[in-house]
């Protein structure tokens, strides 16, 4: 399946999603969703996949298509947060932290599109684009957690700590596990660079 057609399927999924939590009755949906507050979320979501193909239209078709692959995994980061939103963050309830994975997971593979970008099209030096990509997602990490309890506050969601409950341990945590996953990114891509080459990473600071 090509970037492009992953985009296809993300952006009808999310089409999807968005037009249910609009219409379907609230007292049909569980009762921690906020479903248009979701749909907003979603939506906005959505604008954050397109923004880069927007800025890259005029780009070669090389570069639109190097493009369309950092909006397809992009895509996909976020489309496992909102999988988590619509239920599977419940998942902690029989013994799996699909939050916790989520923040390794997300955070390795930020830290990839990141240093790769800053690599091949700002022209940094391998040492400099890991090391800047790496303070880049670990302070949007942070960033995330701030948000988290802003938009409790703001919109009375649960999104921080468990559902609004163990704000220390839980935000302790989940920095915890970007700044882990954000430096196994950076060394997985810095040891692809000096050519002892890794099956199945998805990105290289030597070539894409």
């Amino acid at each position: 399946m090509t970037s492009k057609h992953v985009l296809l399927w993300v952006y009808g999924v999310y089409a999807v999603v968005i037009t249910a939590l609009l219409i379907i009755p609230k007292t049909d949906l569980p009762n921690f969703y906020s479903p248009f507050f979701m749909a907003g979320v979603s939506t906005a979501a959505l604008l954050i996949i397109l923004i880069p193909g927007f800025f890259a239209r005029h780009a070669s078709v090389y570069r639109r298509a190097v493009v369309r692959r950092y909006q397809a995994v992009l895509a996909l980061c976020i489309a496992v947060n909102g999988l988590g939103g619509l239920g599977l963050y419940k998942l902690y309830k029989v013994g799996i932290q699909y939050d916790k994975i989520l923040h390794f997971l997300v955070s390795s593979i930020l830290v990839l599109i990141a240093a790769h970008f800053l690599f091949h099209w700002r022209s940094y030096s391998a040492t400099r684009a890991v090391i800047l990509a790496l303070v880049i997602v670990i302070a949007g990490g942070i960033l995330w957690e701030v948000w988290e309890v802003l938009q409790d506050a703001v919109f009375h969601t649960q999104t921080a700590g468990v559902y609004g409950a163990d704000y220390f341990n839980d935000t302790m945590f989940d920095l915890i596990f970007d700044v882990i996953g954000s430096v196994c990114g950076g060394i997985l891509l810095y040891v692809d660079r000096t050519r002892r080459r890794i099956p199945g990473l998805p990105f290289s600071l030597n070539k894409f």
